[in-house]
């Protein structure tokens, strides 16, 4: 009888000191988890999505690899499309503004954030254009605290450039954040979002698909767009900026963006008919009618 209440005594006291270790934390460890999301945050700039395989691995390696465990890293370099970085030129990701932190576990905690991704604006400024949410896990290992999960979930622009930050701050859409094209490359990218309280109307021009800049209007999901397109030509490529305007709640919505499509007719074989099939199937309108539905007001 002795010996199992000393079993249970025993038993009660290492489950205190496991409840313990699980969620009485030390403000030094709480900090040095912050600290790593936080160095993490200023590093994806660095590191380029688009580069080859070899610079790619590189740049994680360097950029990441104090902070990150090998085992996520490993799966970032194996697979480029599920690492952070920076997608674009412009807007890139600035840093990482930490919205909660828990501990989760013992030496473990799970962080929540947003990557906020800004344009470079007149004068060397930057405007916050992007957040995209994140959840983290950091742990602490042998080599010090290192991420150990890192999860992203859909980007949200909010900041439309023209209406002031106060209400701009409460708007926010959807997109895609890669285009599912091979060929098809996005220089301005996502669209920039304005307003405008003048009438919708749409100036169409004539049909000549030689006019570097035209005007259409085009009916998309039952909802009227007038499409204006300017393009620029080079040896290569041509380089086609947007800007699909609509009514929406009385007034007008403008998306502008801008996408580069190589001439498939330089390519060599395969590569040019796997270029034109993807030119005829891609569905840009229906990737900005998917946008402008998903416009709302937080």
């Amino acid at each position: 009888m002795k010996r199992k209440a000393i079993f249970i005594v025993l038993l009660i006291l290492a489950v205190a000191a496991l409840a313990a270790a699980i969620f009485v934390e030390k403000p030094q460890d709480r900090q040095a988890a912050e600290d790593v999301v936080k160095t993490f945050g200023e590093k994806l700039r660095n590191v380029s999505l688009l580069e080859s395989q070899d610079i790619f691995a590189e740049s994680v390696q360097e950029n990441y690899g104090e902070l990150v465990s090998a085992r996520l890293i490993d799966k970032w370099i194996s697979d480029p499309k599920s690492a952070p970085g920076r997608l674009l030129s412009n807007p890139w990701p600035h840093h990482i503004e930490i919205r909660s932190i828990k501990k989760s576990f013992i030496n473990s905690y799970k962080i929540s954030g947003d990557i906020i991704e800004v344009t470079e604006a007149e004068l060397g400024e930057t405007v916050l254009l992007i957040k995209q949410p994140v959840e983290i896990v950091v742990g602490k290992t042998n080599k010090g605290w290192r991420i150990n999960d890192f999860k992203a979930s859909a980007y949200k622009t909010v900041l439309p450039r023209n209406i002031p930050d106060n209400i701009a701050s409460t708007f926010s859409f959807d997109y895609p954040a890669i285009l599912a094209a091979e060929f098809i490359y996005p220089e301005i990218w996502p669209p920039i979002l304005t307003f405008s309280d003048e009438e919708y109307s749409c100036a169409i021009t004539a049909a000549a698909p030689d006019l570097p800049e035209r005007v259409a209007e085009k009916v998309i999901d039952a909802r009227a767009y007038c499409v204006k397109t300017l393009d620029e030509f080079d040896d290569d490529s041509i380089q086609t900026t947007y800007t699909y305007s609509a009514l929406r709640d009385n007034r007008v919505v403008n998306l502008e963006f801008a996408l580069r499509y190589p001439r498939c007719e330089n390519l060599n074989e395969p590569e040019r008919t796997e270029c034109s099939r993807e030119r005829l199937g891609f569905d840009l309108n229906a990737i900005i009618a998917s946008i402008m539905t998903s416009l709302r007001n937080q």
